[in-house]
């Protein structure tokens, strides 16, 4: 009598035409293991008998595909092919990473107009955190978390998708409101660890190196009557410290099967919190305010020729004034980093629109060039657009919005008339007051729409 073929991963016997079991080196997989390892197994075999996860790098298959394995193999040569392997995988990332802190610096103030000092300071603490990484020198070291605190509009979630990006890490942002303590409706924390698993092509060595970004931070404080959370914002706040220390965290890989289970360490992870914290500039002025202020002048002053900005006062920021905002001191002592960012001017957005290259007007300049027309707009028309953007209230995200419909018009007007070569936008066009200025091809006649 022929033995049954088993399936050297879940143990499951063959069915032919159902569950077919297909030879794969010296082992054998059934059809629905083989299928679902072939998604994401490096095709690499070490010796006869031993394949390795391009993921985990561990022997024989990951717990993905593995389910309850019949394979027992030696733990010291298990052991030994687990460190070696991972030791020359992150030989390998860490080298592909490596950038030095002045190309960051340089590559972010390119984008991110009139933040000098605060990208000064993401790009040391990015880079502090880099050198960190993957090294056992630093093991026992504080891990590097980054708080940011600025108005909508600033460039906090522009910035960090930039530096992911820079640093070919895998990225993933997530909405802190939507984060509860377990047995609250809403999402788990592990949610944005297995986001990020999957945003990694399900490499957990990718995942372990890479951003997860946490927007409105500032909206799980117990003291914020904008979350109406109650007491499931310091629950949420707890179930953050464990990633937040660099601890193993272990989720659901997505997978339909409960048994289908991933763990990550999280102390390679760059966390980086942001959040508008309104109202905190309130609990600093009252902090400084003691007759004269700590910082030379009188904050409530009216007839001080110097009048503080917004900015200077959040610059001020200690962990107590968060603290009394309504942030745990668990949570707030586990970000090495605290970073403010200064509120949008007009003109800063100014300086933007001439020299960001994420510029709204440099992005039609590019789109129009395409169908070679020219788009000029005058100073007036920038001041404008800033002023314009200043009442909407949403910072630099605003700028787009004062010029889209114009622009729209503008590309519907180019492409019905080729001969147009030239487009000339004025602070009366961007009020309204009339249409943009149209020169055609060989024609010295400026045409008003």
């Amino acid at each position: 009598m022929a033995k049954t073929k088993r399936c050297t991963l879940c143990g499951r016997p063959e069915v032919v035409g159902e569950r077919d079991v297909v030879p794969v080196e010296s082992k054998f997989l059934c059809s629905e293991c083989y299928d679902k390892a072939g998604e994401f197994l490096d095709e690499k075999y070490y010796g006869d008998d031993e394949f390795l996860c391009e993921g985990c790098k561990i022997q024989s298959f990951c717990a993905e595909c593995r389910g309850e394995t019949l394979i027992e193999e030696d733990t010291q040569t298990e052991s030994s092919v687990e460190e070696k392997t991972q030791d020359e995988s992150t030989a390998d990332y860490v080298a592909y990473k490596e950038i030095k802190a002045n190309i960051l610096l340089n590559e972010l103030n390119a984008c991110v107009i009139g933040q000098e000092s605060a990208m000064k300071g993401l790009a040391a603490s990015v880079y502090i955190h880099n050198k960190m990484a993957n090294r056992k020198e630093f093991e026992f070291m504080q891990k590097e978390n980054i708080l940011i605190i600025g108005p909508t509009g600033t460039g906090k979630t522009y910035s960090i998708k930039m530096l992911a990006e820079l640093l070919g890490k895998a990225f993933v942002s997530c909405d802190s409101t939507k984060i509860t303590q377990a047995g609250y409706i809403g999402d788990d924390a592990d949610d944005m660890l297995r986001n990020l698993y999957i945003g990694s092509n399900r490499k957990i060595q990718i995942a372990q190196n890479g951003v997860v970004f946490l927007d409105e931070i500032d909206k799980l404080a117990a003291n914020n009557k904008e979350a109406g959370k109650g007491v499931n914002d310091i629950g949420a706040q707890q179930t953050l410290l464990k990633m937040l220390d660099g601890d193993k965290c272990v989720f659901n890989d997505g997978s339909i099967s409960y048994k289908n289970n991933v763990e990550i360490e999280t102390k390679n992870i760059l966390f980086i919190c942001s959040g508008a914290f309104v109202g905190l500039e309130e609990i600093i002025k009252k902090r400084l305010k003691v007759g004269e202020s700590k910082i030379g002048y009188s904050i409530e002053n009216n007839h001080s020729s110097t009048k503080i900005t917004t900015a200077e006062i959040l610059s001020k920021v200690t962990p107590e004034d968060l603290i009394q905002y309504g942030l745990m001191p668990e949570f707030i002592g586990r970000f090495s980093s605290i970073i403010t960012l200064r509120e949008m001017t007009e003109d800063l957005l100014i300086r933007i629109l001439e020299q960001s290259k994420s510029s709204p007007i440099q992005k039609y300049k590019l789109i129009l060039r395409d169908s070679n027309v020219r788009l000029e707009v005058t100073a007036k028309a920038y001041r404008e657009i800033a002023l314009q953007a200043i009442k909407l209230k949403t910072g630099a995200r605003a700028l787009n919005q004062v010029i889209q419909s114009i622009m729209r018009d503008v590309i519907i007007e180019v492409e019905i008339d080729p001969e147009i070569n030239r487009c000339i936008i004025d602070e009366k066009v961007i009020r309204g007051e009339q249409n943009p200025k149209y020169f055609k091809n060989r024609t010295r006649n400026i045409r008003v729409g």
